[in-house]
């Protein structure tokens, strides 16, 4: 765990505004809930309504759950609970020895018991599963194992070894998948090699603003590291779970049209093969990966909304 965990709410206030620290701070619970890989923090926005939909929402490769406070209090003032936990290995999930380290098993079990404990804690109510960038992949893995999770909604939609995915995220570009593949002998050797998250992933494509990428670098809840076991699991581990065509309930898909991370066309391919109904790919034009400014996460909470309400789980 960070040394100043409260250090997030300078980059909260900076790019989103004090009134998200003031909505956090009046209707956010934080927990920490055991599993068996540790201890997962989550901070939960209920709703009184009894028939209030429940989104767990997933963050972003190195990040955290606050970091989304713009789309958590857009969801919960359109009638919507939210529960948004820390993937195991970041943000108050993290541990010294594991913060950025955590192999995507790790992650996907971590997620998958979040998302179950939040069935067996409202079962009266329907349960939606959203995630922005990694999130996403995430959550759509762990959503084919849970039954109970109702629909998906989620900022971009990619598999971690699609060439074009590796070329944007990548430190080396089109030799990112190269040299991923120089490093796996290296990382059966030393899979906990430690590495700088910024040597390996270009996270200044997160967004071109002034500044933002700084604030990532000084967010003390942000992962600055991570390994060769954590980077190498992403590409073997993660890919091979996601069965674009298994899916059989709704799903929306919302790409930013200035994304830089994860290329549109990228999402554009996975959004082709689902085959469920309904679904729905929304392009926001002038959109970066990272938002650093609220309104595109707002308009984000009110697509994912008016769509719930659509397919009927939100009244």
């Amino acid at each position: 765990m960070s040394t100043n965990p409260d250090g997030w709410r300078t980059f909260v206030a900076r790019w989103y505004g004090e009134g998200r620290l003031a909505f956090h701070d009046a209707n956010g619970t934080a927990e920490s809930r055991p599993w068996r890989g540790g201890t997962l923090h989550q901070d939960v926005y209920d709703r009184p309504e009894a028939s209030a939909p429940v989104v767990v929402l997933l963050h972003g490769i190195q990040g955290y759950g606050r970091m989304f406070l713009s789309v958590t209090e857009g969801l919960w003032r359109r009638g919507c609970a939210v529960v948004a936990p820390d993937i195991p290995g970041y943000g108050l999930s993290a541990s010294r020895k594991n913060r950025g380290r955590r192999a995507v098993a790790d992650q996907l079990d971590g997620v998958e018991a979040a998302v179950r404990a939040a069935a067996a804690r409202w079962p009266d109510r329907p349960l939606v599963l959203a995630g922005a960038s990694l999130g996403a992949p995430l959550a759509f893995a762990t959503a084919l194992k849970v039954p109970e999770v109702r629909a998906l909604t989620l900022w971009t939609l990619f598999s971690p070894d699609d060439p074009a995915v590796l070329a944007a995220t990548g430190r080396f570009g089109r030799f990112s998948g190269a040299t991923l593949g120089v490093m796996r002998p290296v990382g059966r050797v030393i899979p906990g090699l430690p590495m700088a998250a910024w040597f390996i992933l270009a996270l200044e494509h997160l967004n071109a603003a002034p500044g933002f990428v700084r604030s990532l670098k000084d967010d003390p809840l942000v992962a600055k590291t991570t390994n060769l076991r954590a980077m190498l699991s992403l590409q073997r581990d993660l890919p091979p779970l996601l069965r674009w065509e298994a899916w059989d309930r709704p799903i929306l898909v919302m790409q930013p049209g200035n994304d830089r991370m994860i290329p549109p066309a990228a999402t554009c391919r996975a959004f082709t093969r689902l085959t469920a109904e309904p679904r729905r790919l929304e392009m926001l034009d002038g959109v970066e990966h990272f938002p650093a400014e609220p309104e595109p996460l707002d308009r984000a909470a009110a697509l994912m909304a008016g769509f719930l309400e659509e397919v009927g789980i939100k009244g």
